[in-house]
């Protein structure tokens, strides 16, 4: 009489104990995998288009526009100082690094402003 029941009370937790380790371990990579990704940055140049509190969209010289979300960790540099969104006009020139969303999204992580510089045959 016994037999049977320890039988099955054998069965029946065998595969809870195995899906139990294999969750854990898809985790593990999963995790890693992320973190990978978050440090991969695209860099893109283009003319200032407009900025609002969540996004910013630049026009490339290919006369495409393209569109980053902003967060609260964006940083806006001029050279090595941060500045605030507003202190960039239309037409400056930007270099916005950023990474891609889980979305597909492009998030802005640097938006740089670029400044002119001036022609090595021109006086200063």
């Amino acid at each position: 009489m016994f037999v049977p029941v320890i039988a099955c009370l054998m069965i029946v937790g065998v595969p809870s104990t195995a899906q139990t380790r294999r969750s854990n371990r898809t985790r593990t990579t999963q995790g890693a995998t992320d973190s990978k990704a978050e440090n991969l940055l695209a860099t893109f140049e283009g003319t200032f288009k407009e900025v609002s509190k969540k996004s910013l969209s630049i026009t490339t010289a290919e006369d495409n526009t393209v569109e980053f979300d902003l967060t609260h960790k964006t940083q806006f540099l001029d050279g090595d100082k941060e500045i605030k969104p507003k202190a960039i006009h239309t037409g400056d020139h930007l270099l916005v690094e950023a990474k891609q969303t889980l979305l597909g999204r492009l998030e802005a992580v640097h938006v740089r402003l670029q400044h002119e510089k001036p022609a090595s045959g021109q006086p200063q």
